[in-house]
């Protein structure tokens, strides 16, 4: 549990709903809510369940406590009405754990009067935490999925704070886009003519992800630039940007000719922020008072992304009166703060999050980031969804954080229409398609559906249906015969699968030894 315990935690809770209630208005989310008086408040009515808790330790008092302070930051906003709690707890005794589904969680709404359910869950282990919460609407729109991390109990309950920010948002359908307040450019004083004047992303303008991108493209563009980078910085509700611009004559070339007396005066870390320098210094060779050596720099490069934990790694060289100072400018990947699922009419969301691998709290890796599109797409196609198209969108979050949201368009549920084999002489198609689980779609199965699954193609199903193919062919003599991957061709139609089978010579028992 860490240094505060059981008590000590449920002791920080109970302060924060006290002292909270003056301060909450200054929360940048609040600080839009209309003063009393002045506008009617939105009064969206909201239930909030009690949290899920998953601990080694006995954490349950927790459940209720974390639900009270969440309901204590809403209700401060003028904006939210809150569902008692004693009336959600009764409500929510009729419905297991496993049962609260989305669907579940609107019917909830419906029985609490309530336009919105708030549902969380607390994980923790040694002292870090893991917090997961999904606000459902009552109607309309789907379940919208927020998650954030902690490593102790005081950063426990600043992530209630932006929880409660992060809600008030969705509440009220505020963009958490906000107004840009600055744009900044460093390192840009040299370059001619000056690019201020093409950035799309203008102060004063609201704060536009697909700008910045196409800002900081324009700038690795420029001739004279080695590469660019781009930070956000919240500042109460609008936003600053920075570009940062490395010129290509800072970097160094690990081909260039040095002469015999040229010395590292000292090597420097900079751009870090949560990985610790030392652990950056561990993987770089070259030592201060050591010759120069570009090959030997230009490997420190290699290793140091190969740490993992950087998008980007910039050498630059000062000079110095005792020789090179190397500077090794980090830029570090991005922390996934929040996972979202859009589009997913058809397939419910905690079953797309069951296959996922990637975390909240982890630093964005891009092909982890592919991975996980392909298996929700490899996930609509077992049920049937094979023009299925799944994208993502990274948006940049407060710090140094993203949010990650897979859109899903789901297309046309495809029935498995014919299978065909290719090669087959021994056995016909009909014979190969005796005993399998995976049948096409016929005029009868509007009543088999529900019984054999008729017309729905699910690839591991196919895969132990051919297992039984190759056991057929194997038993009547057919020792090699070899069955190919099945091609999957989908049209508006449906779906036609072709399998090629090379049966192989057969063989007979000539004599037993």
């Amino acid at each position: 549990m860490g240094a505060l315990g059981r008590s000590g935690i449920t002791l920080l809770v109970a302060l924060a709903i006290a002292s909270l209630q003056s301060s909450l208005l200054a929360s940048p989310a609040l600080a839009q809510a209309p003063a009393a008086g002045n506008a009617e408040p939105l009064r969206v009515v909201v239930a909030v369940l009690p949290f899920r808790i998953h601990s080694a330790e006995p954490l349950g008092h927790l459940e209720r406590s974390l639900a009270d302070l969440l309901e204590s930051r809403l209700e401060a906003s003028g904006r939210v009405t809150v569902v008692e709690s004693v009336l959600v707890r009764e409500t929510v005794l009729g419905y297991a754990a496993g049962e609260l589904t989305e669907d579940a969680l609107r019917q909830l709404a419906i029985e609490l009067d309530a336009d919105y359910v708030v549902a969380g869950s607390l994980a923790e282990l040694a002292a870090r935490y893991s917090l997961d919460v999904r606000v459902t609407p009552v109607a309309g729109g789907s379940s919208r999925s927020l998650a954030f991390t902690a490593s102790g109990e005081d950063e426990l309950l600043d992530r209630m704070n932006e929880l409660a920010d992060r809600i008030l948002e969705i509440l009220s359908g505020v963009s958490p886009r906000a107004t840009v307040a600055e744009v900044r450019l460093l390192g840009a004083a040299d370059l001619v003519p000056d690019p201020r004047a093409r950035l799309q992303q203008q102060t004063g303008a609201a704060y536009q992800p697909a700008l910045v991108s196409a800002d900081l493209a324009m700038l690795k563009g420029l001739a004279g630039v080695a590469t660019a980078s781009v930070e956000t910085e919240r500042q109460g509700g609008a936003v600053i940007v920075s570009y940062r611009v490395v010129p290509a004559e800072s970097i160094l070339s690990a081909t260039e000719v040095v002469a015999d007396d040229d010395r590292v005066a000292g090597v420097e870390v900079q751009g870090n922020r949560r990985i610790d320098a030392n652990a950056i210094r561990a993987r770089i060779a070259t030592r201060s008072g050591d010759r120069y050596e570009p090959a030997r720099v230009a490997e420190d490069v290699r290793q140091v992304y190969a740490l993992g934990f950087f998008r980007n790694v910039i050498l630059r060289s000062i000079d110095s009166e005792d020789g090179r100072i190397l500077v090794f400018d980090v830029e570090e990947n991005p922390l996934v703060r929040q996972v979202s699922i859009s589009g997913n009419d058809s397939i419910d969301g905690d079953k797309i999050r069951d296959i996922l691998t990637l975390t909240t709290g982890a630093t964005l890796d891009y092909p982890l980031l592919y991975e996980n599109r392909v298996r929700i797409e490899s996930l609509y196609k077992a049920e049937g969804y094979y023009l299925a198209d799944v994208s993502y969108e990274i948006e940049p979050l407060q710090g140094d954080a993203v949010a990650v949201d897979f859109h899903v368009l789901e297309g046309k549920k495809l029935r498995l229409q014919t299978i065909e084999f290719v090669g087959n002489e021994h056995y016909s198609d009909e014979e190969l398609q005796q005993g399998m689980k995976t049948k096409p779609w016929k005029f009868f199965s509007y009543v088999t559906r529900f019984l054999d699954k008729s017309g729905t193609f699910s690839e591991p199903v196919f895969q132990q249906d051919l297992q039984g193919v190759v056991k057929r062919y194997q038993n009547d003599g057919f020792i090699q015969v070899e069955v190919d991957e099945p091609d999957v061709l989908p049209d508006e139609d449906g779906l036609r699968v072709r399998v090629a089978i090379d049966e192989g010579d057969r063989y007979r028992v000539g004599s037993v030894d």
